[in-house]
């Protein structure tokens, strides 16, 4: 019953620079849905504007930008209300585009559903990070998601989740029928894989690293990462220990930042961190296989990753047992009680030491991530949408 798909998918998280969680995963969902034969017209929009995406790239665009849009972006800008404003001309533009591709199908890949749609619509929750640790996002954006959460449960036929532990939340916490929800877990790009020191040595030398010397963290700079307390128990590891295996950090600089900052400057001046920064994603494959393991305690993931790119990539991982992260890495990664420093400084310790982690990192790790492709995380988003239609 669904062959000719008509798709809209709501991918503003693309124009996010740098791109991370949100983007990466609307990115990889619309390249692997141009893919798929039951899908017969595919059209995302941007910000400001609806672009067609066929099976051999996009085509068709319509324009985001000029005449109107341009007359009023500066005008609206001045006002007090200008982020009220902005949101109320993208709400209007995506109705004045939309309605003339209905009927479609509407997916919102970044929580919150547009108005105004007639047609059929899903939206995926990532987490409900907002409600159960409101401390780590900002105010405005803790407003925009709970003054448009209600209109997306009361419009969409069915909530997406990147996994079984959201989706026990959102049926839970925002009361929405089982029946209406459905998982899809998020994919890992085959680009990540071991590699031999010979294929590390010169991606790594542009950083000044060496192929097996050092402990990975991939993480945006904000609280729910808890880097501070990575730091501190890697601070507490044997000197001897940090000088041979330096922690390096990569990520983009996020929320309420200022005091892990400061703990960096101090630990970069030691010489036993190296912080790069966001990193783009041609080079974080080797970046990856390049390391001796690779650390992700965070406090809350809706999925998390960075863990499973890690796994794909066959080095040791140590992450959190909360959240997500046992349905994501099984009984592979070395799992700890993200609050215990002590928990995450001895775990820290085995991964560095205990070669047996490591040889079986680099035979169960692959295998633990093989299952996560971006094709299933499709194949699935169209098994959701022929429920709503069918």
């Amino acid at each position: 019953m669904t062959a000719g798909l008509r798709l809209l998918i709501g991918a503003d998280a693309l124009a996010a620079s740098p791109r991370t969680g949100v983007g990466h995963y609307t990115g990889h969902l619309v390249d692997a849905l141009r893919q798929q034969p039951e899908v017969a017209e595919l059209w995302a929009w941007i910000h400001l504007g609806i672009r067609r995406e066929g099976a051999g790239g996009r085509e068709n665009p319509v324009p985001a930008r000029g005449g109107l849009v341009d007359r009023l972006r500066q005008p609206l800008s001045r006002l007090p209300l200008a982020s009220a404003g902005h949101e109320g001309l993208k709400n209007w533009l995506f109705w004045w585009h939309s309605r003339r591709l209905a009927p479609m199908l509407y997916h919102e890949t970044n929580f919150i559903l547009k108005p105004f749609f007639r047609g059929v619509a899903v939206a995926t929750l990532h987490d409900l990070s907002w409600r159960h640790f409101p401390d780590f996002h900002p105010a405005s954006r803790r407003r925009w998601l709970e003054r448009g959460i209600s209109r997306t449960l009361r419009d969409a036929a069915l909530i997406m989740t990147p996994s079984e532990f959201i989706r026990r939340e959102v049926v839970a916490d925002l009361g929405v029928p089982a029946s209406q929800t459905w998982v899809t877990p998020l994919g890992v790009d085959a680009v990540f894989h071991p590699r031999s020191p010979g294929q590390l040595a010169a991606p790594l030398a542009t950083w000044g690293l060496t192929p097996g010397g050092y402990l990975l963290v991939v993480a945006t700079r904000e609280p729910r990462k808890n880097l501070e307390r990575l730091i501190l128990a890697y601070g507490r590891l044997p000197e001897a220990l940090q000088r041979h295996y330096p922690l390096v950090l990569a990520g983009a600089n996020g929320w309420r930042a200022e005091s892990l900052e400061r703990t960096l400057t101090g630990l970069e001046r030691t010489g036993r961190l190296r912080v790069l920064g966001y990193v783009v994603d041609a080079d974080l494959p080797f970046l990856y296989a390049g390391a001796a393991a690779f650390a992700f305690p965070s406090l809350y993931e809706g999925f998390g990753l960075p863990p499973l790119e890690a796994m794909a990539s066959g080095i040791p991982v140590l992450t959190s047992r909360d959240s997500a992260m046992t349905e994501v890495a099984g009984e592979v990664a070395l799992r700890v009680d993200p609050y215990d420093l002590d928990q995450i400084t001895e775990g820290l310790r085995q991964l560095l030491e205990d070669d047996g982690l490591k040889r079986q990192a680099l035979d169960q790790g692959p295998r633990q991530a093989r299952p996560f492709t971006w094709e299933n995380t499709a194949r699935l988003t169209l098994a959701g949408y022929r429920q709503v239609i069918e």
